[in-house]
């Protein structure tokens, strides 16, 4: 939200503000879940679970860095031209941190029908979440997007119980229920980039 007010130009109203407290206090009790879990013998858990939602967190920053930046190329330049551009030295850029870091083990490899069908099926979900999410950023806005992520809880809720057979702490549907009412909260209004331009008000990206 900080990054769309400086280089966006968005102005929020206090039911934006308000949805997103309420989402951060969802993603506060997983934290607080999982510091209390890391003491419970019987609970599976990593080796430091807060360490590793620190180490989330400080990818979340930069992970929404870009979707702010995105939000600005696909809005107020061609989308088009960004998703082909993306492609381009994405692809660029995996080949050489291939032959740096994985062609040895490339080598070893076995490409076996089912390994090759599970990377052209990873090929194809990140072709599907970029177009998609290029198109979502032209008619919302970067700070919904990144909240609705958190909702991807429930997915791990869900391959714990299934396939650990460990119900998870009733922390996590708390969470879950946060995160849906912030969203639902947020998306009742305008989208703030609107307020902004209709303010007057630009970014720095924006004045570009």
């Amino acid at each position: 939200m900080t990054l769309s007010f400086l280089f966006l130009g968005c102005r929020y109203n206090y039911k934006h503000m308000l949805g997103t407290g309420i989402c951060l206090l969802g993603l506060a009790c997983i934290v607080i879940n999982d510091s209390i879990r890391a003491t419970d013998d019987d609970a599976p858990a990593g080796s430091d679970p807060v360490l590793g939602d620190v180490l989330c967190l400080c990818a979340a920053v930069l992970y929404a860095s870009s979707n702010v930046l995105q939000e600005h190329l696909v809005k107020f330049h061609d989308r088009e031209e960004f998703l082909g551009y993306l492609g381009c030295f994405g692809f660029s850029l995996a080949v050489v941190q291939c032959m740096l870091v994985d062609l040895p083990a490339i080598r070893r490899a076995r490409f076996t029908n089912k390994v090759i069908g599970a990377i052209a099926g990873f090929i194809v979900c990140l072709f599907l979440m970029y177009t998609n999410t290029t198109a979502f950023l032209q008619h919302g806005d970067a700070v919904l997007f990144n909240l609705s992520l958190l909702t991807s809880d429930v997915y791990a809720v869900v391959f714990t119980y299934f396939f650990s057979g460990y119900l998870v702490s009733w922390m996590y549907f708390l969470a879950f229920a946060l995160v849906i009412v912030g969203l639902a909260l947020y998306h009742s209004q305008p989208p703030p980039l609107h307020i902004g331009r209709d303010q007057g008000d630009v970014g720095l990206f924006v004045s570009l």
